[in-house]
């Protein structure tokens, strides 16, 4: 760095000095320290008390004393402007947390002269620590001790025609070439690929993934665990459940259209009805076709059915009657296989021989009577 100078400007007075090129340089007051470099020369930052250390990838270190004291200035604060080989300006803005520095450069100042205007213009001590005393504008392009440069006519940091901080030709601040603020590639503001507003892949309004504007709706099965509603299911009552678009009414009815139920989708996606004995009832034995409805405002209706099976009633008695009477008639048979009459199908069924004391599981359509029973 021989041959190159430091210049300081004191933020309070206006009062500017040059000093030869050193590695240590002291601050009596807040100011604006100009070092004769680019961010692209520094290797790190460090922070050693009140003082900054500055390291160069050449190796060399530069201490800046004083650099953090307030001098009384509580609401300001000394300012770091490197000065790059092509004469670019870099205004550094010190984060705390990490040690580190992000720059802006301040360049061009007659082509963006209306930006600082707007903004309130650049601070005196600033003109005056750059050597720019004319009325001028700052173009920003912030990066952690990385400057850029660009050919543009625009007051943003980027290498297109519009005001946004990207490099596409839009005015949002995104990557993409749409005129909203998400990072894809239609006009709305949600994430997906599509053009409406909602954050599904498809292009209408709802938030299902399918191209139309109806009412998610689904009816989930086995109903009464396995859609056969028997009578203590009937008599404890049970749920119809399923998941459907969120804020949409279900209703429930029976084959014959009369109501069951109504419930709202929760937030979570999902709705539930009760049926009781009264509803049982009403649909009578044998198959019955349930149909939910699911309606929105601004959204087509959707239905969805499910098959139950209702069987309530208690089956018949069954019969018994011996495979064979070996005697006269008489109920005495020396062919111990009783027959079992009149059961449904997939019915289960029990039999005792000592007189309902106790019961055992019976198969098939018989059982075998132990030897020297006898039961009437």
């Amino acid at each position: 760095m021989t041959n190159q100078s430091i210049n300081i400007v004191e933020k309070v007075s206006g009062q500017s000095s040059s000093l030869e090129w050193t590695n240590t340089v002291t601050l009596d007051s807040i100011s604006v320290v100009t070092m004769p470099f680019g961010p692209r020369d520094v290797e790190s930052y460090q922070v050693d008390g009140a003082h900054l250390i500055i390291n160069l990838k050449s190796g060399e270190r530069v201490t800046v004393e004083s650099f953090f004291t307030k001098f009384g200035e509580e609401d300001e604060q000394s300012e770091l402007v490197l000065e790059d080989d092509d004469g670019a300006l870099w205004w550094g803005q010190f984060d705390s947390e990490l040690s580190e520095f992000t720059f802006t450069e301040v360049a061009n100042l007659d082509v963006a002269a209306g930006v600082a205007d707007a903004a309130g213009g650049i601070p005196d001590w600033v003109k005056a620590g750059l050597g720019l005393l004319a009325v001028g504008g700052i173009i920003a392009n912030q990066s952690h001790g990385k400057p850029s440069h660009h050919s543009d006519s625009d007051s943003d940091s980027d290498s297109d025609s519009d005001s946004d901080s990207d490099s596409d030709s839009d005015s949002d601040s995104d990557s993409d070439s749409d005129s909203d603020s998400d990072s894809d590639s239609d006009s709305d503001s949600d994430s997906d690929s599509d053009s409406d507003s909602d954050s599904d892949s498809d292009s209408d309004s709802d938030s299902d993934s399918d191209a139309d504007t109806d009412v998610d709706l689904t009816i989930d099965t086995p109903i009464a665990e396995d859609d056969i509603v028997n009578a203590k299911e009937a008599e404890e009552g049970f749920y119809v459940i399923g998941t459907g678009t969120v804020g949409a009414t279900v209703t429930l009815t029976n084959e014959a259209g009369d109501e069951i139920g109504t419930a709202e989708v929760d937030s979570d996606g999902k709705w539930s009805i009760s049926v009781n004995q009264a509803n049982v009832d009403a649909m009578g034995q044998g198959t019955e076709v349930l149909k939910a409805e699911a309606t929105l405002d601004g959204y087509e209706p959707t239905e969805e059915t499910a098959n139950i099976t209702i069987d309530t009633l208690a089956p018949d008695a069954p019969t018994l009657e011996l495979d064979e009477d070996t005697g006269d008639v008489d109920g005495i048979t020396s062919n111990g296989t009783v027959n079992v009459g009149g059961l449904e199908d997939d019915a289960t069924w029990e039999y005792s021989t000592d007189g309902g004391d106790t019961w055992t599981d019976g198969t098939g359509t018989s059982f075998e009577l132990p030897e020297g029973e006898r039961r009437r």
